[in-house]
């Protein structure tokens, strides 16, 4: 309703349907307009810098900003001829002036389902506002120093206000290149740093998802921004690294989640990957979600999607390593896990077991890409570059070599060349039951 109210008065009209301004509105609303307005002769001068920096002024009302404006010197006068001058009542005034702040930018919160839709003139308010490096400023103060309970969450919400509508805007548009440098920008000052610490901190705490969904956003954001930056680089590294101290649960979705896109985006990532001890979590979320008598669908999906960053680090020799060394997680207890689910579910549309033959496959995949002849091993006699790895014996081929030949009695009948994606699955068995068959010279005999 409050934000219902608010484009009703910054649209200039009294009714939505009306073709012209409301003279009551232009006449106090008019300002902020940076383009003409229907009913109006003239274009308005921009203004959205002073909502900018009244509603920073409002969240952190001793900054530089307000320092500059003359905010604070107001402030210390009314301050002295109190009977109730002091630190404590310094604190109040200052969580009063935050939380009208954090309020208003709560109002602005894009809400499909309430209110007016966002026209160009609305979008191109929210980027000003975005624009805003005295708001960027006074948003991580607010995330960092919260004066009150309750203003982490809403300030991680008004975070959400301001900077969704980067999102929306496209890369080859005209206002595509802008955006990536205010993208840039956040990430480099540090508001993403910000929101995931303040996420890991509260994780098990009541309102995490209002905390987890504006770091998601942040999130996706930092893959537009400029990584030839090396600031931001340094601090994506650094996302990883706490994201990585999360432990099982929302946050470690949020990493998976954004290593969807990252991982083959960001190859430079890989060495922090494995700095952040990445594979050994990873394996412990898929080990200890793949098991029998797991029944949710959505936690085995975060499982796959896990196997797959595990996949694609494997096609790297000294990732595979420490893939297969790995302990007390084991890649060949988390296939034989997924086909003891397959089999407990003869159903081949049940989601579940679609999920375990997706993990089962990866790990197998990931077998594949450990055990591909490499063209500066040409040299060397097959046995040679498996059998130094530590664990790896003619037992563990044969292990792995059952379980591909499990893994491919399990696919559906007549799903082996090519529907439902399961063509890609036969090709991966058959491939990895040549390699294996191969690494052994007496394996045949």
């Amino acid at each position: 309703m409050g934000r219902s109210l608010l484009i009703k008065l910054l649209t200039l009209r009294n009714s939505l349907e009306s073709t012209l301004p409301d003279p009551l509105h232009a006449q106090y609303f008019g300002c902020l307009w940076k383009v003409s307005v229907p009913g109006r002769e003239r274009t308005a001068p921009p203004q959205v810098q002073g909502w900018a920096d009244s509603i920073a002024i409002w969240l952190n009302p001793r900054g530089t900003l307000a320092t500059n404006k003359g905010h604070c010197e107001n402030l210390e006068k009314n301050e002295k001829g109190s009977p109730c001058a002091g630190t404590m009542h310094k604190l109040w005034i200052d969580a009063g002036s935050q939380k009208v702040g954090l309020q208003l930018l709560c109002l602005l919160k894009p809400s499909p389902a309430l209110g007016a839709p966002a026209d160009d003139d609305w979008k191109g308010f929210m980027l000003g506002l975005a624009a805003s490096g005295e708001l960027l400023d006074a948003l991580i103060h607010v995330i960092t120093k919260p004066l009150d309970e309750d203003h982490l969450i809403v300030g991680m919400q008004g975070t959400e206000s301001v900077d969704s509508e980067l999102l929306e805007v496209k890369r080859w548009s005209r206002k595509g290149p802008a955006a990536r440098d205010r993208i840039t920008t956040l990430v480099s000052k540090g508001l993403l740093s910000a929101g995931l610490d303040k996420t890991v901190t509260h994780n098990q705490e009541e309102g995490l998802k209002y905390i987890t969904n504006t770091a998601d956003l942040l999130l996706r954001l930092s893959l537009r921004a400029k990584t030839e930056d090396a600031r931001v680089r340094l601090v994506i590294s650094r996302a990883i690294h706490t994201m990585s101290r999360g432990g099982a649960g929302p946050v470690q979705d949020l990493l998976i989640d954004w290593l969807q896109e990252a991982f083959y985006r960001f190859t430079w990532l890989w060495p922090t990957l494995r700095r952040a001890n990445i594979i050994p979590i990873f394996m412990a979320r898929v080990e200890s979600t793949c098991h029998p008598l797991q029944d949710k669908s959505s936690d085995l999906t975060q499982a796959k999607n896990a196997m797959q960053i595990l996949r694609g680090l494997s096609q790297e020799y000294s990732y595979g390593k420490d893939i297969l060394s790995t302990r007390p997680h084991n890649l060949l207890t988390i296939a034989d896990n997924a086909g003891l689910i397959q089999m407990t579910r003869p159903d081949h549309g049940n989601l579940i077991r679609q999920r375990s033959q997706d993990i089962q496959f990866l790990a197998i995949g990931c077998i594949k890409f450990i055990t591909t002849p490499r063209l500066t091993e040409s040299t060397l006699h097959n046995g040679a570059r498996i059998s130094s790895r530590p664990g790896w014996n003619i037992d563990t081929t044969w292990n792995w070599i059952l379980q591909s030949m499990l893994a491919l009695k399990l696919l559906p009948d007549g799903d082996t060349l090519g529907r439902q994606g399961q063509g890609d699955r036969h090709w991966t068995g058959l491939q990895t039951l040549h390699d294996l068959i191969l690494i052994e010279s007496n394996l045949t005999t």
